[in-house]
Parts: C-alpha cells; sequence; structure tokens
C-alpha cells in the first residue's frame, strides 16, 4: 500500500483548546517499521489535565493520546511479528538498546528522549492521529473481538499490571481502592482477578454507583466514618493494601491511617497536582514494617498481558466507556473528558469496520 503523504491529526495548542492539524509522512517506512491506520483512542487523565491546565509543564503543542489502536496496514521487509490486517496497540516508544530495556524495564528506559517519532515539527505520541508510522517493538496484537473502545484499555491495564506487580498479593487479601474513577475501578479489576477483596472509596455518587454496578462494595467516606466501616470490613485488623487512585492530601492521609498495624502495603498509583505531602515517623515505617511503593508506566511485557486479560474478557472495560466523538470534534471529546463523573472518552479516528 502506498504510504499516504500527510494525515490529520489532534493535539492541544494552549488551555482549553484542542484542535485537528495537518501533518507531512516519510516518504518510506525503514528497517522494522510499520504503518498503522489509527482506529480510535482514548482520552487519559493526562491529557485531559493538560488541557484544563494543569499540566502545563508537558509544553505546547501537545501531540498526546497513548491508549490507542488501529491496524497495520503496511510494514517494512524484516518484520515479522506483525502481519497486514493484525490491530495493535502501541507502548511508548523505547530504544531497546540501553541497559534498563535489555533487562526488560522499557518503562525506565534511559534514552526514551532520545527515541523520536519520524516526523517533523511536534514530537509526541500521535494518539490522535487518523495514520502513524512506529518501529514495530512498540507495539502488540490485541484480539479483533473486542469493540474498539475497550481495545483501547490496553495502556490503562498495563499500567495497573506494571503498578501492582511492585505488591505481594496473597488469597483472600483485604484491598482498598481509594477513588472511583477510570484507573481506581481497574486496579479494582486487577484485584479481584488477583483473589482479593475489594471496597472502592469515592465521594461522587455517580462513581460509587459505577464501582457498584461492577460489583464491588463501596463507602462514601463524607457520608460515613470509613475508619468504622474498614474496622468492620476486616474485624479490626486493618487493610491489606491501599491503592491510591487520586491524588491528594486527605486520600493520602486516611491509607496511613486504615492499613493494618504490621505489613501494610500503600501503592502510590497516581500522581497529584500540586503534590501531596507524605508526614510519617520513619520509625513507623521501620517497626510496622510499611511497605510505600511508587508507580509509572508499564513495560513491554505489562502491554502483552493486557493484552490477553483484555482479549479473553478476564477484565472487563465495557462499563468504563462514556461516549464516542470523531476526530473533529476533538474540542467537544475534550470538554467531555474533562467534566467530573465522566470515564474514558473515545476519539474515532477513522471510519470502523464492522466487527
Amino acid at each position: 500500500m502506498e504510504i499516504p503523504k500527510e494525515t490529520k491529526y489532534g493535539c492541544l495548542t494552549s488551555k482549553f483548546h484542542a484542535e485537528v492539524r495537518m501533518i507531512s509522512l516519510p516518504d518510506e517506512l525503514k528497517s522494522g517499521e510499520i504503518l498503522i491506520r489509527q482506529e480510535a483512542c482514548n482520552i487519559c487523565t493526562a491529557d485531559y489535565t493538560q488541557w484544563l491546565g494543569q499540566r502545563e509543564h508537558r509544553g505546547y503543542p501537545m501531540a498526546g493520546g497513548h491508549e490507542g489502536v488501529g491496524t497495520v496496514i503496511a510494514k517494512a521487509d524484516d518484520v515479522y511479528e506483525f502481519n497486514l490486517g493484525d490491530r495493535i496497540a502501541f507502548i511508548f516508544p523505547y530504544c531497546g538498546h540501553c541497559k534498563n530495556c535489555k533487562m526488560g524495564r522499557q518503562d525506565e528506559c534511559t534514552c526514551r528522549e532520545k527515541v523520536k517519532l519520524p516526523l517533523k515539527g511536534t514530537q509526541q505520541y500521535f494518539g490522535f492521529s487518523q495514520y502513524m508510522v512506529r518501529h514495530s517493538r512498540y507495539c502488540v496484537k490485541i484480539s479483533r473481538k473486542l469493540p474498539l473502545p475497550e481495545a483501547c484499555f490496553v495502556e490503562p491495564v498495563a499500567t495497573v499490571l506494571n503498578a501492582q506487580n511492585n505488591l505481594t498479593h496473597r488469597l483472600g487479601d483485604t484491598v482498598l481502592v481509594i477513588g472511583g474513577g477510570t484507573m481506581g475501578l481497574l486496579n479494582a479489576e486487577v484485584e479481584r482477578l488477583r483473589g482479593s477483596k475489594v471496597i472502592v472509596s469515592e465521594v461522587m455518587e455517580e462513581k460509587l454507583k459505577k464501582a457498584e454496578e461492577m460489583g464491588f462494595e463501596t463507602i462514601n467516606p463524607q457520608e460515613t466514618d470509613i475508619k468504622t466501616v474498614i474496622d468492620e470490613f476486616t474485624d479490626h485488623k486493618g487493610l491489606d493494601i491501599v491503592i491510591l487512585a487520586v491524588g491528594n492530601q486527605v486520600a493520602l492521609n486516611q491509607a496511613l491511617d486504615l492499613i493494618k498495624k504490621k505489613n501494610g502495603q500503600i501503592l502510590f498509583f497516581s500522581a497529584s497536582y500540586p503534590s501531596a505531602e507524605l508526614n510519617i515517623p520513619a520509625n513507623r515505617i521501620h517497626y510496622d514494617k510499611l511497605r510505600l511503593l511508587g508507580a509509572f508506566n508499564s513495560t513491554l511485557i505489562d502491554f502483552y498481558q493486557a493484552s490477553r486479560l483484555l482479549g479473553n474478557k478476564l477484565v472487563n472495560v465495557s462499563k468504563l466507556v462514556d461516549s464516542i466523538y470523531d476526530l473533529n470534534d476533538i474540542q467537544e471529546a475534550f470538554k467531555r473528558a474533562s467534566e467530573p463523573n465522566t470515564y474514558r472518552v473515545c476519539v474515532k479516528l477513522n471510519e470502523w469496520e464492522d466487527e
């Protein structure tokens, strides 16, 4: 197939403004590269919080979007893993040559800033573009049986797997997920798959209803004394694990108050802007053997596992798709994604074939 000479793509140009632009594509595919007809990309938290002006340190224009899927329509001669017509999701670029990459820690690639997409101008992930050339090492196959908005969850599920792999799990663990947004409920889904008893803490009524629809016990800490509920939930033993799926000081303080006395684990899944402050005596960490664990990004292994979990319906994300917008309506899509109680908003990049 002849490579299109240019492609439409959506990007942020300033606070509260997203627009569609055009950009030229490379004339030919280099070694290891594939041409992707991108079909859908979900708007993630990092995307819409920059639209809100909360992450402007990332700069403009921002051609973001990393929760995307598409179809391989051309490939270099030395690409063997993928065939034309395969559906793929893509991971963040990584070099593949540094020590961390060779050890399977693509999420900690030391040369990531040097790895650029083969385009002039804006250098980002171009998840909201109709076509894109990517190196095949950044891609994994995803089942064509999944509806496209659900297939876009490979990246967020991969980040959850990466984060939870830092925890020590035992069957029957009691887990509190603080935050009932998309990432909170994905964490709850995966924890339940690991054999944990999960409760979701959330203050927004619509998000509480969503968590209950997905089969989770819930608590609203603004209406109920959360300490009393957790004591009853754990028979006064405290929680084995707390996952912070929101970033704020109140949630952090609750986690420290509710975790069990010995060998408790707190997973810092979400960033906070402004950053919450950790105020805890060092001796508590020492004597209580308290584990405080950070999490960010994902590896290629996480992507492969996320693709299998979604493709085999072991993690069900159907209730986390809020709405679908065409690429030309990307400004309205960002407005919707930034509203409270909203789950994932999907941007439709090309016409979808019937599955």
